[in-house]
């Protein structure tokens, strides 16, 4: 597990526990909720003691300005911890909380601003293309020849490369370049599904992106995904994709290895971040 996900995921079990510590029996959680939290507090001692204090002491005010957001509430709090699957299927919510027929959607991350990591492979997915798609199949065929050209490129060069750290020098031109285009020409091709593409990098329900640093949260309303009816997509510095969207809006998908260790498959993400769109933040000071 990456150390991303590894504090990702003990801050969203710190959360939970003091939410149960503050409201007591006013709190259900859900049954994944439970397994979650029984998975990840062993994990507490998986990350730095200064970590650990940070969370601890950042939850506090993170769980008052969530309870502040929801005010007076009558019925119990429900308080669920989402998958991975349903971020992939658009929903990006961490921790949704329940209370008198009303939802509070929660994004929870510490100390990175991408609104999505995900992998080019799918992209034809990801825009609402079936399996059987004559240009769903180039892309996976095309997608899957650059990575395993690549791969031989770098081999041939030198059999001993096992890491993708070994190949600085090729990745721009041989690998993230060609996959960058691919993905754009697909994008361009289909640019009418550009509602269905923003909703997936973005979300596809309102929610609360709460992102902790050092010295302070952040906090970003995503209360309605912006009407768009075309996107624009093109190539920057070789390993960026940038996405208009419409005049008011614009993303940039910086592409980069996934793993270690060098693939015939390839291992690639993008960190996918808002470059231009009219989001109301607040800053609150730890």
């Amino acid at each position: 597990m990456s150390l991303s996900n590894l504090h990702g995921r003990v801050l969203e079990y710190i959360v939970v526990v003091e939410f149960v510590r503050i409201l007591g029996n006013k709190v259900v959680l859900s049954k994944k909720t439970i397994e979650d939290n029984e998975r990840d507090k062993q994990k507490l001692n998986e990350i730095s003691p200064q970590k650990l204090t940070h969370f601890k002491n950042s939850s506090v005010k993170i769980v008052n300005w969530i309870l502040n957001e929801i005010g007076i509430f009558n019925s119990n709090l429900l308080i669920e911890r989402l998958s991975d699957e349903d971020g992939r299927q658009g929903d990006v919510t961490d921790i949704r909380f329940t209370y008198d027929n009303k939802k509070l959607n929660v994004s929870l991350k510490n100390n990175h601003l991408a609104t999505k990591h995900q992998r080019p492979g799918p992209t034809p997915k990801h825009i609402g293309l079936d399996n059987l798609n004559e240009d769903s199949i180039n892309f996976k065929q095309t997608y899957k020849r650059i990575n395993f050209d690549f791969y031989n490129f770098v081999k041939s060069i030198n059999q001993n490369y096992t890491k993708y750290n070994e190949v600085e020098e090729y990745k721009f031109d041989n690998l993230y370049d060609p996959i960058c285009n691919l993905v754009c020409e697909l994008l361009n091709k289909y640019k009418n599904k550009s509602r269905e593409y923003l909703t997936f990098l973005i979300g596809n329900v309102n929610f609360k992106k709460i992102v902790l640093f050092e010295s302070c949260f952040e906090v970003s309303s995503f209360d309605g995904i912006p009407e768009t009816y075309e996107m624009n997509c093109w190539v920057e510095n070789k390993n960026y994709v940038m996405i208009d969207f419409n005049e008011d809006v614009r993303l940039s998908m910086r592409l980069h290895t996934a793993s270690k260790s060098l693939s015939q498959t390839g291992s690639l993400k993008f960190d996918t971040k808002i470059q231009k769109m009219d989001v109301v933040k607040e800053v609150i000071v730890l």
